[in-house]
């Protein structure tokens, strides 16, 4: 993304009525005229817009909040990655309402790494807390990464976990990362970037921490990743709201099973009755998992030692991710000026070998 669009984007997000949905809206008439839109192309479809967006917006303009903004940001010690970045994390272009844009502290991890969210409440037992960490330990040294949100209680105890067996572990927050929540894990922060992690937020720096912007996030944690793990929720637990955004993002949802004795867990029962996958043991989790699915690390393992073309490479870490159409590969093999032929060849080549499957028509899974 240039710099002129992260302007815009700064300046329709600065501008009040305006959200993320209605600001992506107005992009996507800015590409209409200019693949690369412009505050004068945004200037061109303020016609369009409701009267009173217009002057509001007309007025952010004047007042230069989104360049305030963009200056601001250009001058702090945070890598930003934003969509069209090789860094950006690529399983969220996956998802509807992806991030334009993404404030990092710390190491960007590989954007095609598999990741694996745990979440759970903040308000957990010594059995949630032991669970998340023994799982987050077993997930990192399969080469997964663990995500999850910081929080107190099962959050925190899984980036330890991670963070225990010298793994790569990422903390999306719901606040900027000069205001990083809950302000009793600096320590834990430091031990995540220690072992190459990092802190992952869409919200400009200095942005306060506000009970919508957890909800908001959510969506990050659970797009991000292959799957995501429930280990300990009770009836409204905001792990459930992360549960959810993982199912319509066509993502897998595993729990761990509780206590019939207690309600802390009563969010996790429910969503096995309507199908989730029960966890059975702390170990193998990935094994687990690839029941639902997800590629068996030993799998991943036995594809890089036999050294697959660029073509077949190329296709089967998009496949890693999620399913992918024919018209996603398609775009992708354009980007990097391949032909059509040679995705259908390695396509061919991939199936014939037993590596992918078609499970619809022009639609691919490994």
């Amino acid at each position: 993304m240039c710099d002129e669009t992260m302007l815009v984007w700064l300046t329709l997000l600065a501008t009040p009525g305006i959200g993320l949905r209605s600001a992506r809206m107005i992009i996507e008439q800015c590409k209409r005229i200019d693949a690369h839109p412009t505050l004068l192309v945004l200037q061109e479809v303020l016609p369009m817009l409701k009267a009173d967006l217009q002057i509001q917006l007309v007025e952010t303009m004047q007042q230069k909040n989104g360049q305030r903004d963009f200056e601001q940001l250009k001058v702090m010690p945070y890598t930003v990655l934003c969509e069209d970045d090789d860094n950006y994390p690529q399983a969220l272009l996956e998802i509807s309402d992806p991030p334009p844009f993404l404030t990092v502290l710390g190491k960007s991890l590989d954007p095609y790494r598999p990741a694996v969210a745990i979440v759970g409440t903040r308000h957990c037992s010594a059995y949630g807390q032991r669970a998340a960490r023994e799982i987050a330990e077993d997930l990192v040294k399969d080469g997964f990464a663990v995500l999850s949100g910081l929080a107190i209680g099962i959050d925190q105890a899984a980036h330890q976990g991670a963070v225990n067996a010298h793994g790569k572990t990422i903390a999306v927050l719901g606040s900027g990362l000069q205001k990083i929540y809950p302000q009793n894990s600096t320590r834990l922060v430091d031990k995540i970037l220690a072992e190459g992690g990092a802190v992952y937020s869409e919200f400009l720096p200095w942005q306060q921490a506000q009970k919508y912007q957890f909800v908001q996030r959510n969506r990050i944690i659970s797009g991000m990743g292959q799957a995501v793990i429930v280990v300990e929720a009770g009836a409204r637990s905001g792990a459930l709201i992360t549960a959810d955004f993982a199912l319509s993002q066509n993502r897998d949802v595993a729990v761990v099973p509780g206590s019939l004795y207690g309600n802390s867990s009563l969010g996790c029962h429910f969503l096995a009755n309507q199908g989730a996958f029960l966890l059975v043991a702390t170990d193998h989790v990935a094994k687990q998992l690839a029941l639902r699915g997800i590629v068996d690390p030993e799998e991943r393992k036995a594809l890089t030692r036999n050294q697959p073309s660029s073509f077949c490479q190329t296709i089967l870490t998009q496949l890693m991710i999620n399913r992918k159409s024919i018209d996603q590969l398609t775009r992708v093999f354009e980007e990097k000026g391949w032909k059509e032929e040679e995705l259908w060849q390695a396509l061919f080549e991939l199936e014939s070998a037993g590596e992918i499957v078609r499970i619809g028509p022009g639609l691919y899974s490994r």
